[in-house]
């Protein structure tokens, strides 16, 4: 089965109940189809309903689905592996709630995303604001993008972060979008680029 566009944000076909059998599965290649969907979580047990969700227009994948088992102890069994690859791209399978039964907290997870820190955070800082909600056991080898960058002293931006923090004023003329990419705040050079009395010898290349 097939669901459009108007069925994905309520994870659900028309109920309001909460179906312990029913999951929501994210990430999933635009080739995925339900039947290989199906196929791959039929070893977790036997589905009832299997859907991936489309666009009503243009029909193509959005790139997640549902799927519904009859027995919720398959649930358990798929959450139970930490590793699921469909169409050679790592999938997220999660319980499904409907959008007006969204639980208050769901701790099936032990990593959580943290958005929008100043720019001085450092990873103590995190570190010894979360640790008041339980043991931290990650950030003692922090994977973030602003980690790598500080501890790669050949990395452009550690050199616009030691400018940063010498409180000289600069612009930036030039910058090499290849290498930089996305791994610095698009803020920050505004705000860079803002200065009176730019040194004209100044270049991040």
């Amino acid at each position: 089965m097939e669901g459009d566009g108007s069925q994905a944000t309520s994870g659900s076909l028309n109920d309001s109940q909460h179906d312990p059998g029913k999951m929501f599965i994210g990430g999933l290649s635009w080739q995925t189809s339900p039947d290989s969907l199906r196929d791959y979580f039929s070893k977790f047990g036997e589905i009832r309903e299997c859907m991936v969700m489309r666009d009503p227009t243009t029909k193509r994948s959005r790139g997640f689905g549902f799927v519904t088992f009859t027995d919720a102890a398959s649930v358990d069994k798929v959450l139970a592996q930490q590793h699921h690859e469909l169409d050679s791209k790592t999938i997220d399978p999660k319980v499904a709630f409907p959008r007006r039964a969204q639980p208050k907290m769901v701790t099936r997870t032990k990593k959580i995303f943290v958005g929008g820190l100043s720019a001085n955070t450092v990873v103590e800082d995190v570190k010894q604001y979360f640790e008041q909600f339980g043991k931290d056991t990650c950030t003692r080898r922090c994977r973030t993008r602003a980690a790598q960058i500080l501890k790669d002293p050949s990395h452009p931006g550690n050199k616009l972060f030691q400018l940063l923090q010498s409180g000289r004023r600069f612009r930036i003329i030039r910058a090499r979008t290849e290498r930089l990419k996305r791994s610095f705040y698009p803020q920050a050079i505004r705000a860079l680029n803002t200065h009176t009395r730019p040194l004209k010898s100044s270049i991040i290349d």
